[in-house]
């Protein structure tokens, strides 16, 4: 049996908010954690750190994020694929590039 602290509870909905991007990469928390939040420490972040960022931005907590898949391999890859999409002209956000 779980402790209860690990035990599903009901949250007000207005006690709710979504913190990150509106696709991968956001979470909803509670305003509570969110207030108490001191540091976060985030594992397989990939090229969405946009949770982390929010957070950050809200809190002004120290952020740690890791991902092992992330090496110059990958971004060499990622920078090759945004090049031909923007030069395919599918890319219209500075943003996205």
């Amino acid at each position: 049996m779980l402790p209860k602290i690990f035990k599903p509870f009901y949250v007000v909905v207005s006690e709710l908010n979504r913190i990150g991007s509106l696709d991968d990469g956001g979470y909803i928390l509670t305003k509570e954690l969110i207030r108490n939040t001191k540091h976060c420490l985030s594992f397989g972040i990939s090229d969405n750190f946009d949770f982390e960022k929010h957070l950050n931005k809200l809190t002004k907590c120290s952020v740690e994020a890791y991902d092992y898949s992330i090496d110059k391999k990958f971004w060499f890859n990622r920078f090759k694929k945004d090049l031909i999409k923007f030069i395919s002209l599918k890319i219209f956000k500075i943003k996205k590039i």
